[in-house]
């Protein structure tokens, strides 16, 4: 319980360091959302049965007329008029309403599942942003630092402090720096169209960008069995393993006499000149009717249908558990692994500043191989660059893991 409670307190502290912006952008999808407001539409169509299923079938209403009329000692008769309604067994229609609200409330659930999903790519698509952002500034941080090597090298040279070569190596690091900055600036465009197309905007329209939250350490529950049993996908089965239990219930009632009553009512001619007491009153005459259920294949097949889909929902719900239980591992591992190599490359790039400096002490004090400084700035740029792609990672890992406990956003 400690463990669990330190993590979402890790989570919470992450949601609000992201300031407003990225909440804004999420509470945009959860409006806009195409796909989203499908799922709720079929939430709200569902909730419509529950409505349907509570009534009963229509009553009958029957009208006959005697071609030839049937003669009796009051009169002869003309016309019949009947009306009549059939009732299932007892507890049926309740039976099937509870069914419905329980089919509605796992369609609700998937629903739920959709919300947390889309907050999840929207996060993920955020996060991509902002990595190519910053590693964009990196870039042309370092495009500036290798044009003052570059410069650096020529009278280097021209001094015969140093080689042609190194002017050439430091052409050709410019050279892919200029590269990745182009690649950077197009993966951009692609990445703020993705994003805005998840918030079912404009593609044009910017993206305010944030500052990161730096990968940190904490403790976790191992177990995510009680983490993860709140999960929607998991929830919407539950739903509708009870469902199926009624619904069995209600196979079984189906299969029993359904109870009509009606009443009939003849209107009857009365005889010219007789004396017949009642002569020509119409007759009213109470019905009662029962049903005789002697298919009985059809509804133990319906039984047995329900039974086996019950077992699918079983075995469903086993595959759900180990497959959330497998995601919960890969997205904690991917997790720790990367604050391990976020804080690994915080020491290299530490070390690779060192190294920039020693190697200007050397070519200045000793004539040293400015290619020593040329390698150092390489190496300073590789690690900044890997330690903005694991701060994603690490990023990504928590909204991943976000998404498996199902936290209300």
């Amino acid at each position: 319980m400690k463990n669990y409670l330190a993590f979402l307190l890790l989570i919470l502290t992450a949601h609000t360091a992201m300031n407003q912006s990225l909440d804004d952008y999420l509470e945009v999808a959860l409006q806009n959302n195409p796909d989203l407001k499908a799922a709720y539409f079929s939430f709200e169509a569902q909730l419509e049965k529950v409505e349907q299923v509570k009534f009963l079938a229509n009553p009958t209403l029957g009208f006959g007329y005697f071609i030839s009329p049937i003669e009796t000692r009051i009169g002869s008769q003309q016309t019949k008029i009947s009306l009549s309604q059939m009732f299932p067994w007892f507890g049926t229609l309740s039976a099937k309403q509870d069914a419905a609200s329980l089919m509605a409330a796992a369609q609700f659930e998937q629903f739920r599942n959709k919300q947390a999903l889309l907050a999840f790519e929207v996060k993920t698509a955020y996060y991509n942003y902002l990595e190519a952002l910053e590693l964009l500034e990196i870039h042309r941080q370092n495009l500036s630092i290798m044009k003052s090597h570059k410069n650096m090298a020529k009278i280097a040279y021209s001094n015969d402090k140093s080689k042609n070569t190194e002017v050439l190596d430091a052409n050709l690091i410019l050279a892919e720096i200029t590269s990745n900055i182009d690649i950077l600036d197009q993966r951009l465009g692609l990445l703020k169209r993705s994003f805005n197309r998840l918030l079912n905007r404009p593609d044009s329209l910017g993206i305010v960008s944030t500052q990161w939250v730096t990968p940190t350490d904490f403790e976790i529950n191992k177990d995510p069995d009680s983490l993860l049993a709140h999960h929607p996908k998991m929830a919407a089965l539950e739903q509708q393993m009870a469902a199926t239990i009624i619904e069995e219930n209600v196979a079984r009632k189906n299969g029993l006499p359904q109870i009509g009553v009606g009443i009939d009512y003849m209107i009857i001619q009365p005889l010219d000149g007789s004396t017949v007491k009642n002569n020509g009153k119409d007759a009213l005459m109470p019905m009662v009717s029962l049903s005789l259920p002697i298919f009985r294949k059809k509804h133990q097949s319906q039984t047995r249908e329900i039974q086996l889909y019950q077992k699918q929902l079983a075995a469903q719900k086993t595959q759900l558990q180990n497959t959330l239980a497998i995601e919960w591992a890969t997205a904690q591992n991917q997790l720790f692994e990367s604050l391990a190599q976020y804080d690994l490359d915080e020491k290299r790039i530490q070390n690779a500043h060192q190294e920039i400096t020693f190697a200007f002490s050397d070519f200045t004090v000793d004539n040293g191989n400015f290619k020593n400084i040329l390698e150092a700035q390489k190496n300073l740029l590789k690690f900044k660059l890997s330690q903005v792609t694991w701060k994603r990672n690490y990023a990504e890992a928590l909204a991943k893991m976000t998404y498996l406990i199902s936290k209300e956003l």
